[in-house]
């Protein structure tokens, strides 16, 4: 009876071998996204860190679409393995069914091929407002947009694929350095606004005056915000981080 207790709870408790595939599969196409975009994101990289080496990276530039495509191979066996219907695990009495993927693949299927940060998903009319029409083109399914600040990716889709800054329509004010840096889409306020406001009196109405706006129906952040949400909520980030900028003018305001 116990040798067979010993045999059944060893049956349950086996990792089961898709969940060890998915992760492979996961890594995999996290690693050929990465030596896809390394030609044109390496560089960068590089230049930012003070490196050498890019001229390396840019020989990778012929055999970017190979790497493209073991990415999609990847990516497609990774969501079989990761979503596919479970099975009923052998000796289980109750008959429950043991999940055969795991949350860190799940996870790795929404990394940016980048930066390796999970990005927020956006529609596909905030993507064609925003991209030039041949990077929407480029850009796989489900796409999700990249908030990492030191990252060139704007967008990037399920297969690996990916558009950057230089593929936007607009300035991208989360990642931008220099001014003009866009805060709200919709109504056209930027970083520097609200740094004038804030010095010139002490506080800043800006956030007041776009909530205003947004209660009357007056925005358009679906399609005129790169993240696809609502401005107001950086406006309120940029306006507390000014205040931390700026703490002698943010104390002598009303």
């Amino acid at each position: 009876m116990g040798a067979e207790s010993g045999t059944l709870r060893s049956k349950v408790l086996a990792p089961a071998p898709s969940r060890r595939w998915s992760i492979a599969t996961m890594v995999g196409a996290v690693v050929s996204a990465f030596l896809a975009s390394a030609c044109c994101i390496g560089p960068l990289l590089l230049a930012l860190l003070g490196l050498g080496g890019a001229g390396l990276l840019v020989k990778l530039e012929p055999y970017r679409p190979y790497f493209t495509a073991v990415t999609v191979a990847a990516l497609a066996t990774g969501f079989w393995f990761t979503y596919r219907k479970p099975k009923v695990v052998e000796g289980d009495a109750c008959g429950c069914e043991r999940p055969s993927s795991n949350r860190i693949a799940k996870v790795l299927l929404w990394v940016c091929p980048a930066c390796g940060q999970v990005g927020r998903p956006v529609g596909g009319a905030t993507v064609e407002s925003i991209l030039q029409p041949g990077a929407v083109a480029l850009l796989g399914a489900e796409p999700r947009f990249c908030r990492t600040r030191e990252c060139d990716v704007v967008y990037y889709g399920s297969d690996g694929s990916s558009a950057c800054k230089e593929q936007s329509r607009v300035r991208v004010g989360i990642k931008e350095r220099e001014h003009p840096v866009p805060v709200c889409y919709c109504f056209g306020f930027t970083k520097a606004d609200i740094e004038r406001e804030l010095l010139q009196t002490g506080s800043c109405t800006i956030a007041a005056r776009v909530t205003a706006e947004v209660k009357a129906g007056n925005c358009a952040c679906e399609l005129k915000n790169p993240s696809g949400a609502c401005c107001l909520g950086d406006v309120h980030r940029e306006v507390k981080e000014a205040k931390l900028r700026f703490p002698s003018a943010a104390r002598t305001g009303t």
